[in-house]
């Protein structure tokens, strides 16, 4: 169990409430479901998953979604489930990469940022 929530889906990686979110501004994502669209900002991450703090309402953020996420001029894609909810983010399980042939997925951007010691 300890192993399980040391992974990163379960830590929001800052404060709640905390007015200077500057920081995680950084890696920015869009999460789809439902045809609604969400953006927000990564705010702590692993190989496994992400916490995302989003710009609006939480209210739609319950199981499966799309998410799409733009760094460095490359478009990373992927179906998630969100496993954690908190106040102010929700942490998401990286599931598998999207149909689409054209886009890389999760394991291609987490082994960037992994090799540049990439943070939020």
């Amino acid at each position: 169990m300890r192993d399980e929530l040391s992974k990163a889906l379960y830590s929001q990686n800052y404060i709640e409430g905390a007015l200077d979110v500057g920081a995680y501004k950084k890696m920015r994502i869009k999460l789809t479901q439902n045809g609604k669209e969400i953006e927000g900002a990564i705010t702590n991450f692993d190989e496994e998953g992400f916490v995302v703090k989003p710009c609006q309402n939480l209210e739609i953020l319950r199981g499966r979604l799309e998410f799409l996420i733009i760094f460095e001029g490359n478009t990373f894609a992927g179906i998630g489930e969100i496993v954690t909810v908190f106040k102010e983010s929700v942490g998401i399980q990286v599931l598998k990469r999207a149909d689409s042939s054209s886009k890389l997925g999760w394991e291609e951007l987490y082994s960037i940022i992994f090799k540049r010691n990439y943070s939020v």
